[in-house]
């Protein structure tokens, strides 16, 4: 997602916790002239979240769009068999980190009236597969807690949305139950109904709940800002 925003134009900061990946973010684009600075911080810890965005107002400028999708699909298998502090643990870096990130970016845009938050919504939630309820728990958590930020803002030109990006391949899912190489022993989600031997789709969504702002393509969204994740 870092990525696709810089490759769009935009001034990236990338936060995630320490780890190859997030040093090797600047070299995975290539030879293109790209705007992306990746800043370590772990979004369960709040003292981080807040000094990384010091960070991107010290360097890059005040943020004006952020993205929180950070998440975790460790925890798998019957809920009565998982840990019960790796259960929670799993569901505070979705739900505690969004909300942590959600606080710093908010406490930034309000002063200055203008700026976007964007949630991600991920659809596991919705496929009722089972042995991954700690990841589904949190982000039905974070659809709640976006419509209350959405609620929260109405009016001041600022505003949050919830994405829903349908089911992406990505090294976490893959391990995931409802993915095609889920682990062996726990079922896999059933496959979409077809129609005419086509699997029906739509675009991808953000929606805002809220009277003052109707539903919008995430197409016609404008991203011109900074990308927060945890791994």
């Amino acid at each position: 997602m870092a990525l696709h925003l810089a490759r769009r134009g935009a001034t990236v900061a990338g936060l995630a916790r320490p780890n190859d990946a997030l040093v090797s973010l600047q070299d995975a684009t290539g030879h293109e002239e790209l705007a992306l600075v990746p800043i370590p911080a772990d979004v369960m810890v709040l003292a981080g979240v807040e000094a990384a965005f010091d960070v991107v107002d010290t360097e890059l400028g005040s943020v004006t769009f952020a993205v929180t999708c950070a998440g975790t699909a460790e925890v798998i298998g019957p809920a009565w068999e998982a840990a019960p502090e790796l259960w929670w643990q799993a569901v505070g870096v979705d739900l505690h980190g969004t909300m942590l990130t959600a606080r710093s970016v908010l406490s930034r845009t309000l002063g200055r009236g203008a700026g976007r938050l964007v949630t991600v919504y991920g659809n596991l939630v919705d496929r009722q597969s089972g042995n991954i309820s700690a990841f589904a728990v949190a982000k039905a958590g974070i659809a709640r807690l976006t419509e209350m930020l959405a609620h929260e803002v109405a009016g001041t030109g600022v505003r949050v949305f919830g994405v829903h990006p349908g089911f992406v391949r990505t090294p976490m899912t893959s391990i995931s139950p409802g993915a095609p190489t889920a682990l062996p022993g726990y079922p896999r989600s059933a496959p979409p109904p077809r129609t005419g031997g086509v699997t029906p789709s739509r675009p991808p969504t953000c929606s805002k709940r809220s009277h003052s702002v109707p539903l919008t393509n995430c197409r016609d969204a404008s991203c011109t800002f900074a990308t927060t994740s945890r791994n």
